[in-house]
């Protein structure tokens, strides 16, 4: 069963078909409004104007239209070439951009790599600095180990001396004394 369709469907399908460029029929027209019998489409049609004959415009002739044609076709084309030049001059800039890129990432490269070296000598520099610091450490208590056996040794070296000297003082001192006693007797007490 075919839906009912109206004359305004009908004449609404047929302006678009024209506009299209082509010639309305019950077939188009039923194409694109999916419903209609083709026996009342074919009525409304009937009664139908082109819209070049509604407003009163006399008919495109043909060698405007072939014009209009070429001349879309000249300025399709023209697009086109403007188009394709600016995509190729974008395309070369890209690449352009791109080598620069890739030049400064291998600079930066090289650069990454002489601070790695850099890097490397610095650390080796710094492990033989620090065996070189520990080798001193150990000579400098080594040596304050050594300074204070030897101010201990002078400690008891100046005690020893201290030592006799007061020996020395006594056995001095006692010969003294007996030869006071000796030489002078009167000035010793009666006992």
């Amino acid at each position: 069963m075919t839906a009912y369709i109206t004359r305004a469907e009908v004449h609404g399908a047929a302006d678009q078909i024209d506009a299209d460029g082509r010639k309305p029929s019950a077939k188009a027209v039923r194409e694109i409004t999916k419903r209609g019998s083709y026996s009342t489409i074919e009525t409304h049609l009937g009664t139908w104007t082109p819209r070049d004959h509604r407003l009163g415009l006399p008919p495109i002739p043909a060698g405007v239209t072939a014009t209009v044609d070429s001349l879309t076709a000249d300025l399709w084309h023209i697009a086109l070439d403007a188009a394709q030049q600016q995509a190729m001059a974008d395309i070369e800039r890209a690449v352009a951009e791109a080598a620069e890129a890739r030049t400064a990432a291998a600079r930066v490269g090289e650069h990454a790599d002489h601070l790695a070296a850099d890097l490397a000598a610095a650390q080796q520099r710094i492990s033989v600095l620090e065996e070189t610091v520990a080798e001193r450490d150990l000579q400098i208590n080594q040596r304050a180990e050594l300074i204070r056996h030897w101010e201990l040794e002078a400690a008891r070296k100046e005690g020893e001396i201290a030592s006799l000297h007061h020996t020395l003082a006594q056995v001095t001192a006692a010969p003294a004394d007996a030869s006071k006693s000796t030489k002078n007797p009167a000035q010793q007490p009666a006992a």
